[in-house]
């Protein structure tokens, strides 16, 4: 008997784990600036990029939160494709810890898909922050 708890033990440890690499691989977190509301800055060391596109919808889902502002303004995320940040596919402001849809008809099943942004200027303005770290999931909780 004991064998057997240990062993399934064991096997929802290795579950465990390997649910939390594969989250971890579509998490994202960078500093965006607040200030210059012509401009996305990002962070490509902490982007995260993804394959999990949805075909039917053409659309990258991000759910994010906000570090060092408030999570009452929405902010810009722009999608782009396999780290080449010269052309993005589709972008959107996306409410704090909603999914929310990036789409473009040019969001295709096969390729990675990462996100850039920058904060909403009303963090600057009303708060005085120049900059907030934007933080989250890309395809969070679909439930398809």
């Amino acid at each position: 008997m004991r064998k057997i708890v240990a062993m399934f033990l064991m096997l929802l440890l290795m579950v465990s784990i390997s649910a939390m690499a594969t989250a971890a691989s579509d998490e994202f977190e960078f500093w965006a600036q607040c200030t210059n509301a012509s401009s996305t800055a990002l962070d490509c060391d902490k982007t995260a990029f993804s394959e999990k596109n949805h075909e039917d919808d053409h659309s990258v889902y991000v759910k994010h939160w906000v570090y060092d502002g408030s999570d009452e303004y929405t902010n810009y995320f722009r999608a782009y494709v396999n780290k080449a940040y010269s052309t993005y596919y589709g972008a959107k402001w996306a409410t704090v810890n909603l999914n929310v849809p990036i789409q473009s008809n040019s969001i295709v099943k096969g390729k990675t898909y990462g996100v850039a942004g920058r904060g909403n200027t009303n963090h600057y303005d009303y708060d005085g922050n120049y900059r907030v770290s934007l933080h989250g999931h890309l395809d969070a909780d679909l439930g398809h």
